[in-house]
């Protein structure tokens, strides 16, 4: 829970310093312009990693989407398939939905 509270408010930090950059950008020379352009961009980048830290480019991802995050999850958590996973995935579900 704490882990995803930080992740939340890291977000929240790079989308100020990535607005920050950009409103910058807007206003000077082109030089600056570009220095604030590069920051801007470095922050975007730094935002997706850590919110999609599976990749955001078809080319990490593979041709299928769905297949190489299907992939991931049986990496991750195991094979929902199988009867031990599929048991606990159950049970978080109906906590989750308070039954």
């Amino acid at each position: 829970m704490l882990s995803e509270v930080e992740r939340s408010l890291l977000a929240k930090l790079h989308e100020m310093v990535h607005l920050a950059e950009s409103s910058a950008a807007q206003y000077i020379s082109q030089s600056a312009f570009d220095h604030h352009y590069g920051a801007a961009k470095k922050q975007y980048q730094a935002f997706s990693k850590l919110m999609y830290p599976f990749g955001t480019d078809n080319a990490a991802l593979g041709q299928n989407t769905i297949e190489a995050l299907t992939k991931l999850w049986v990496q991750e958590f195991g094979d929902p398939d199988s009867p031990e996973v599929h048991e606990t995935i159950m049970a978080m579900r109906k906590g989750f939905s308070g039954e």
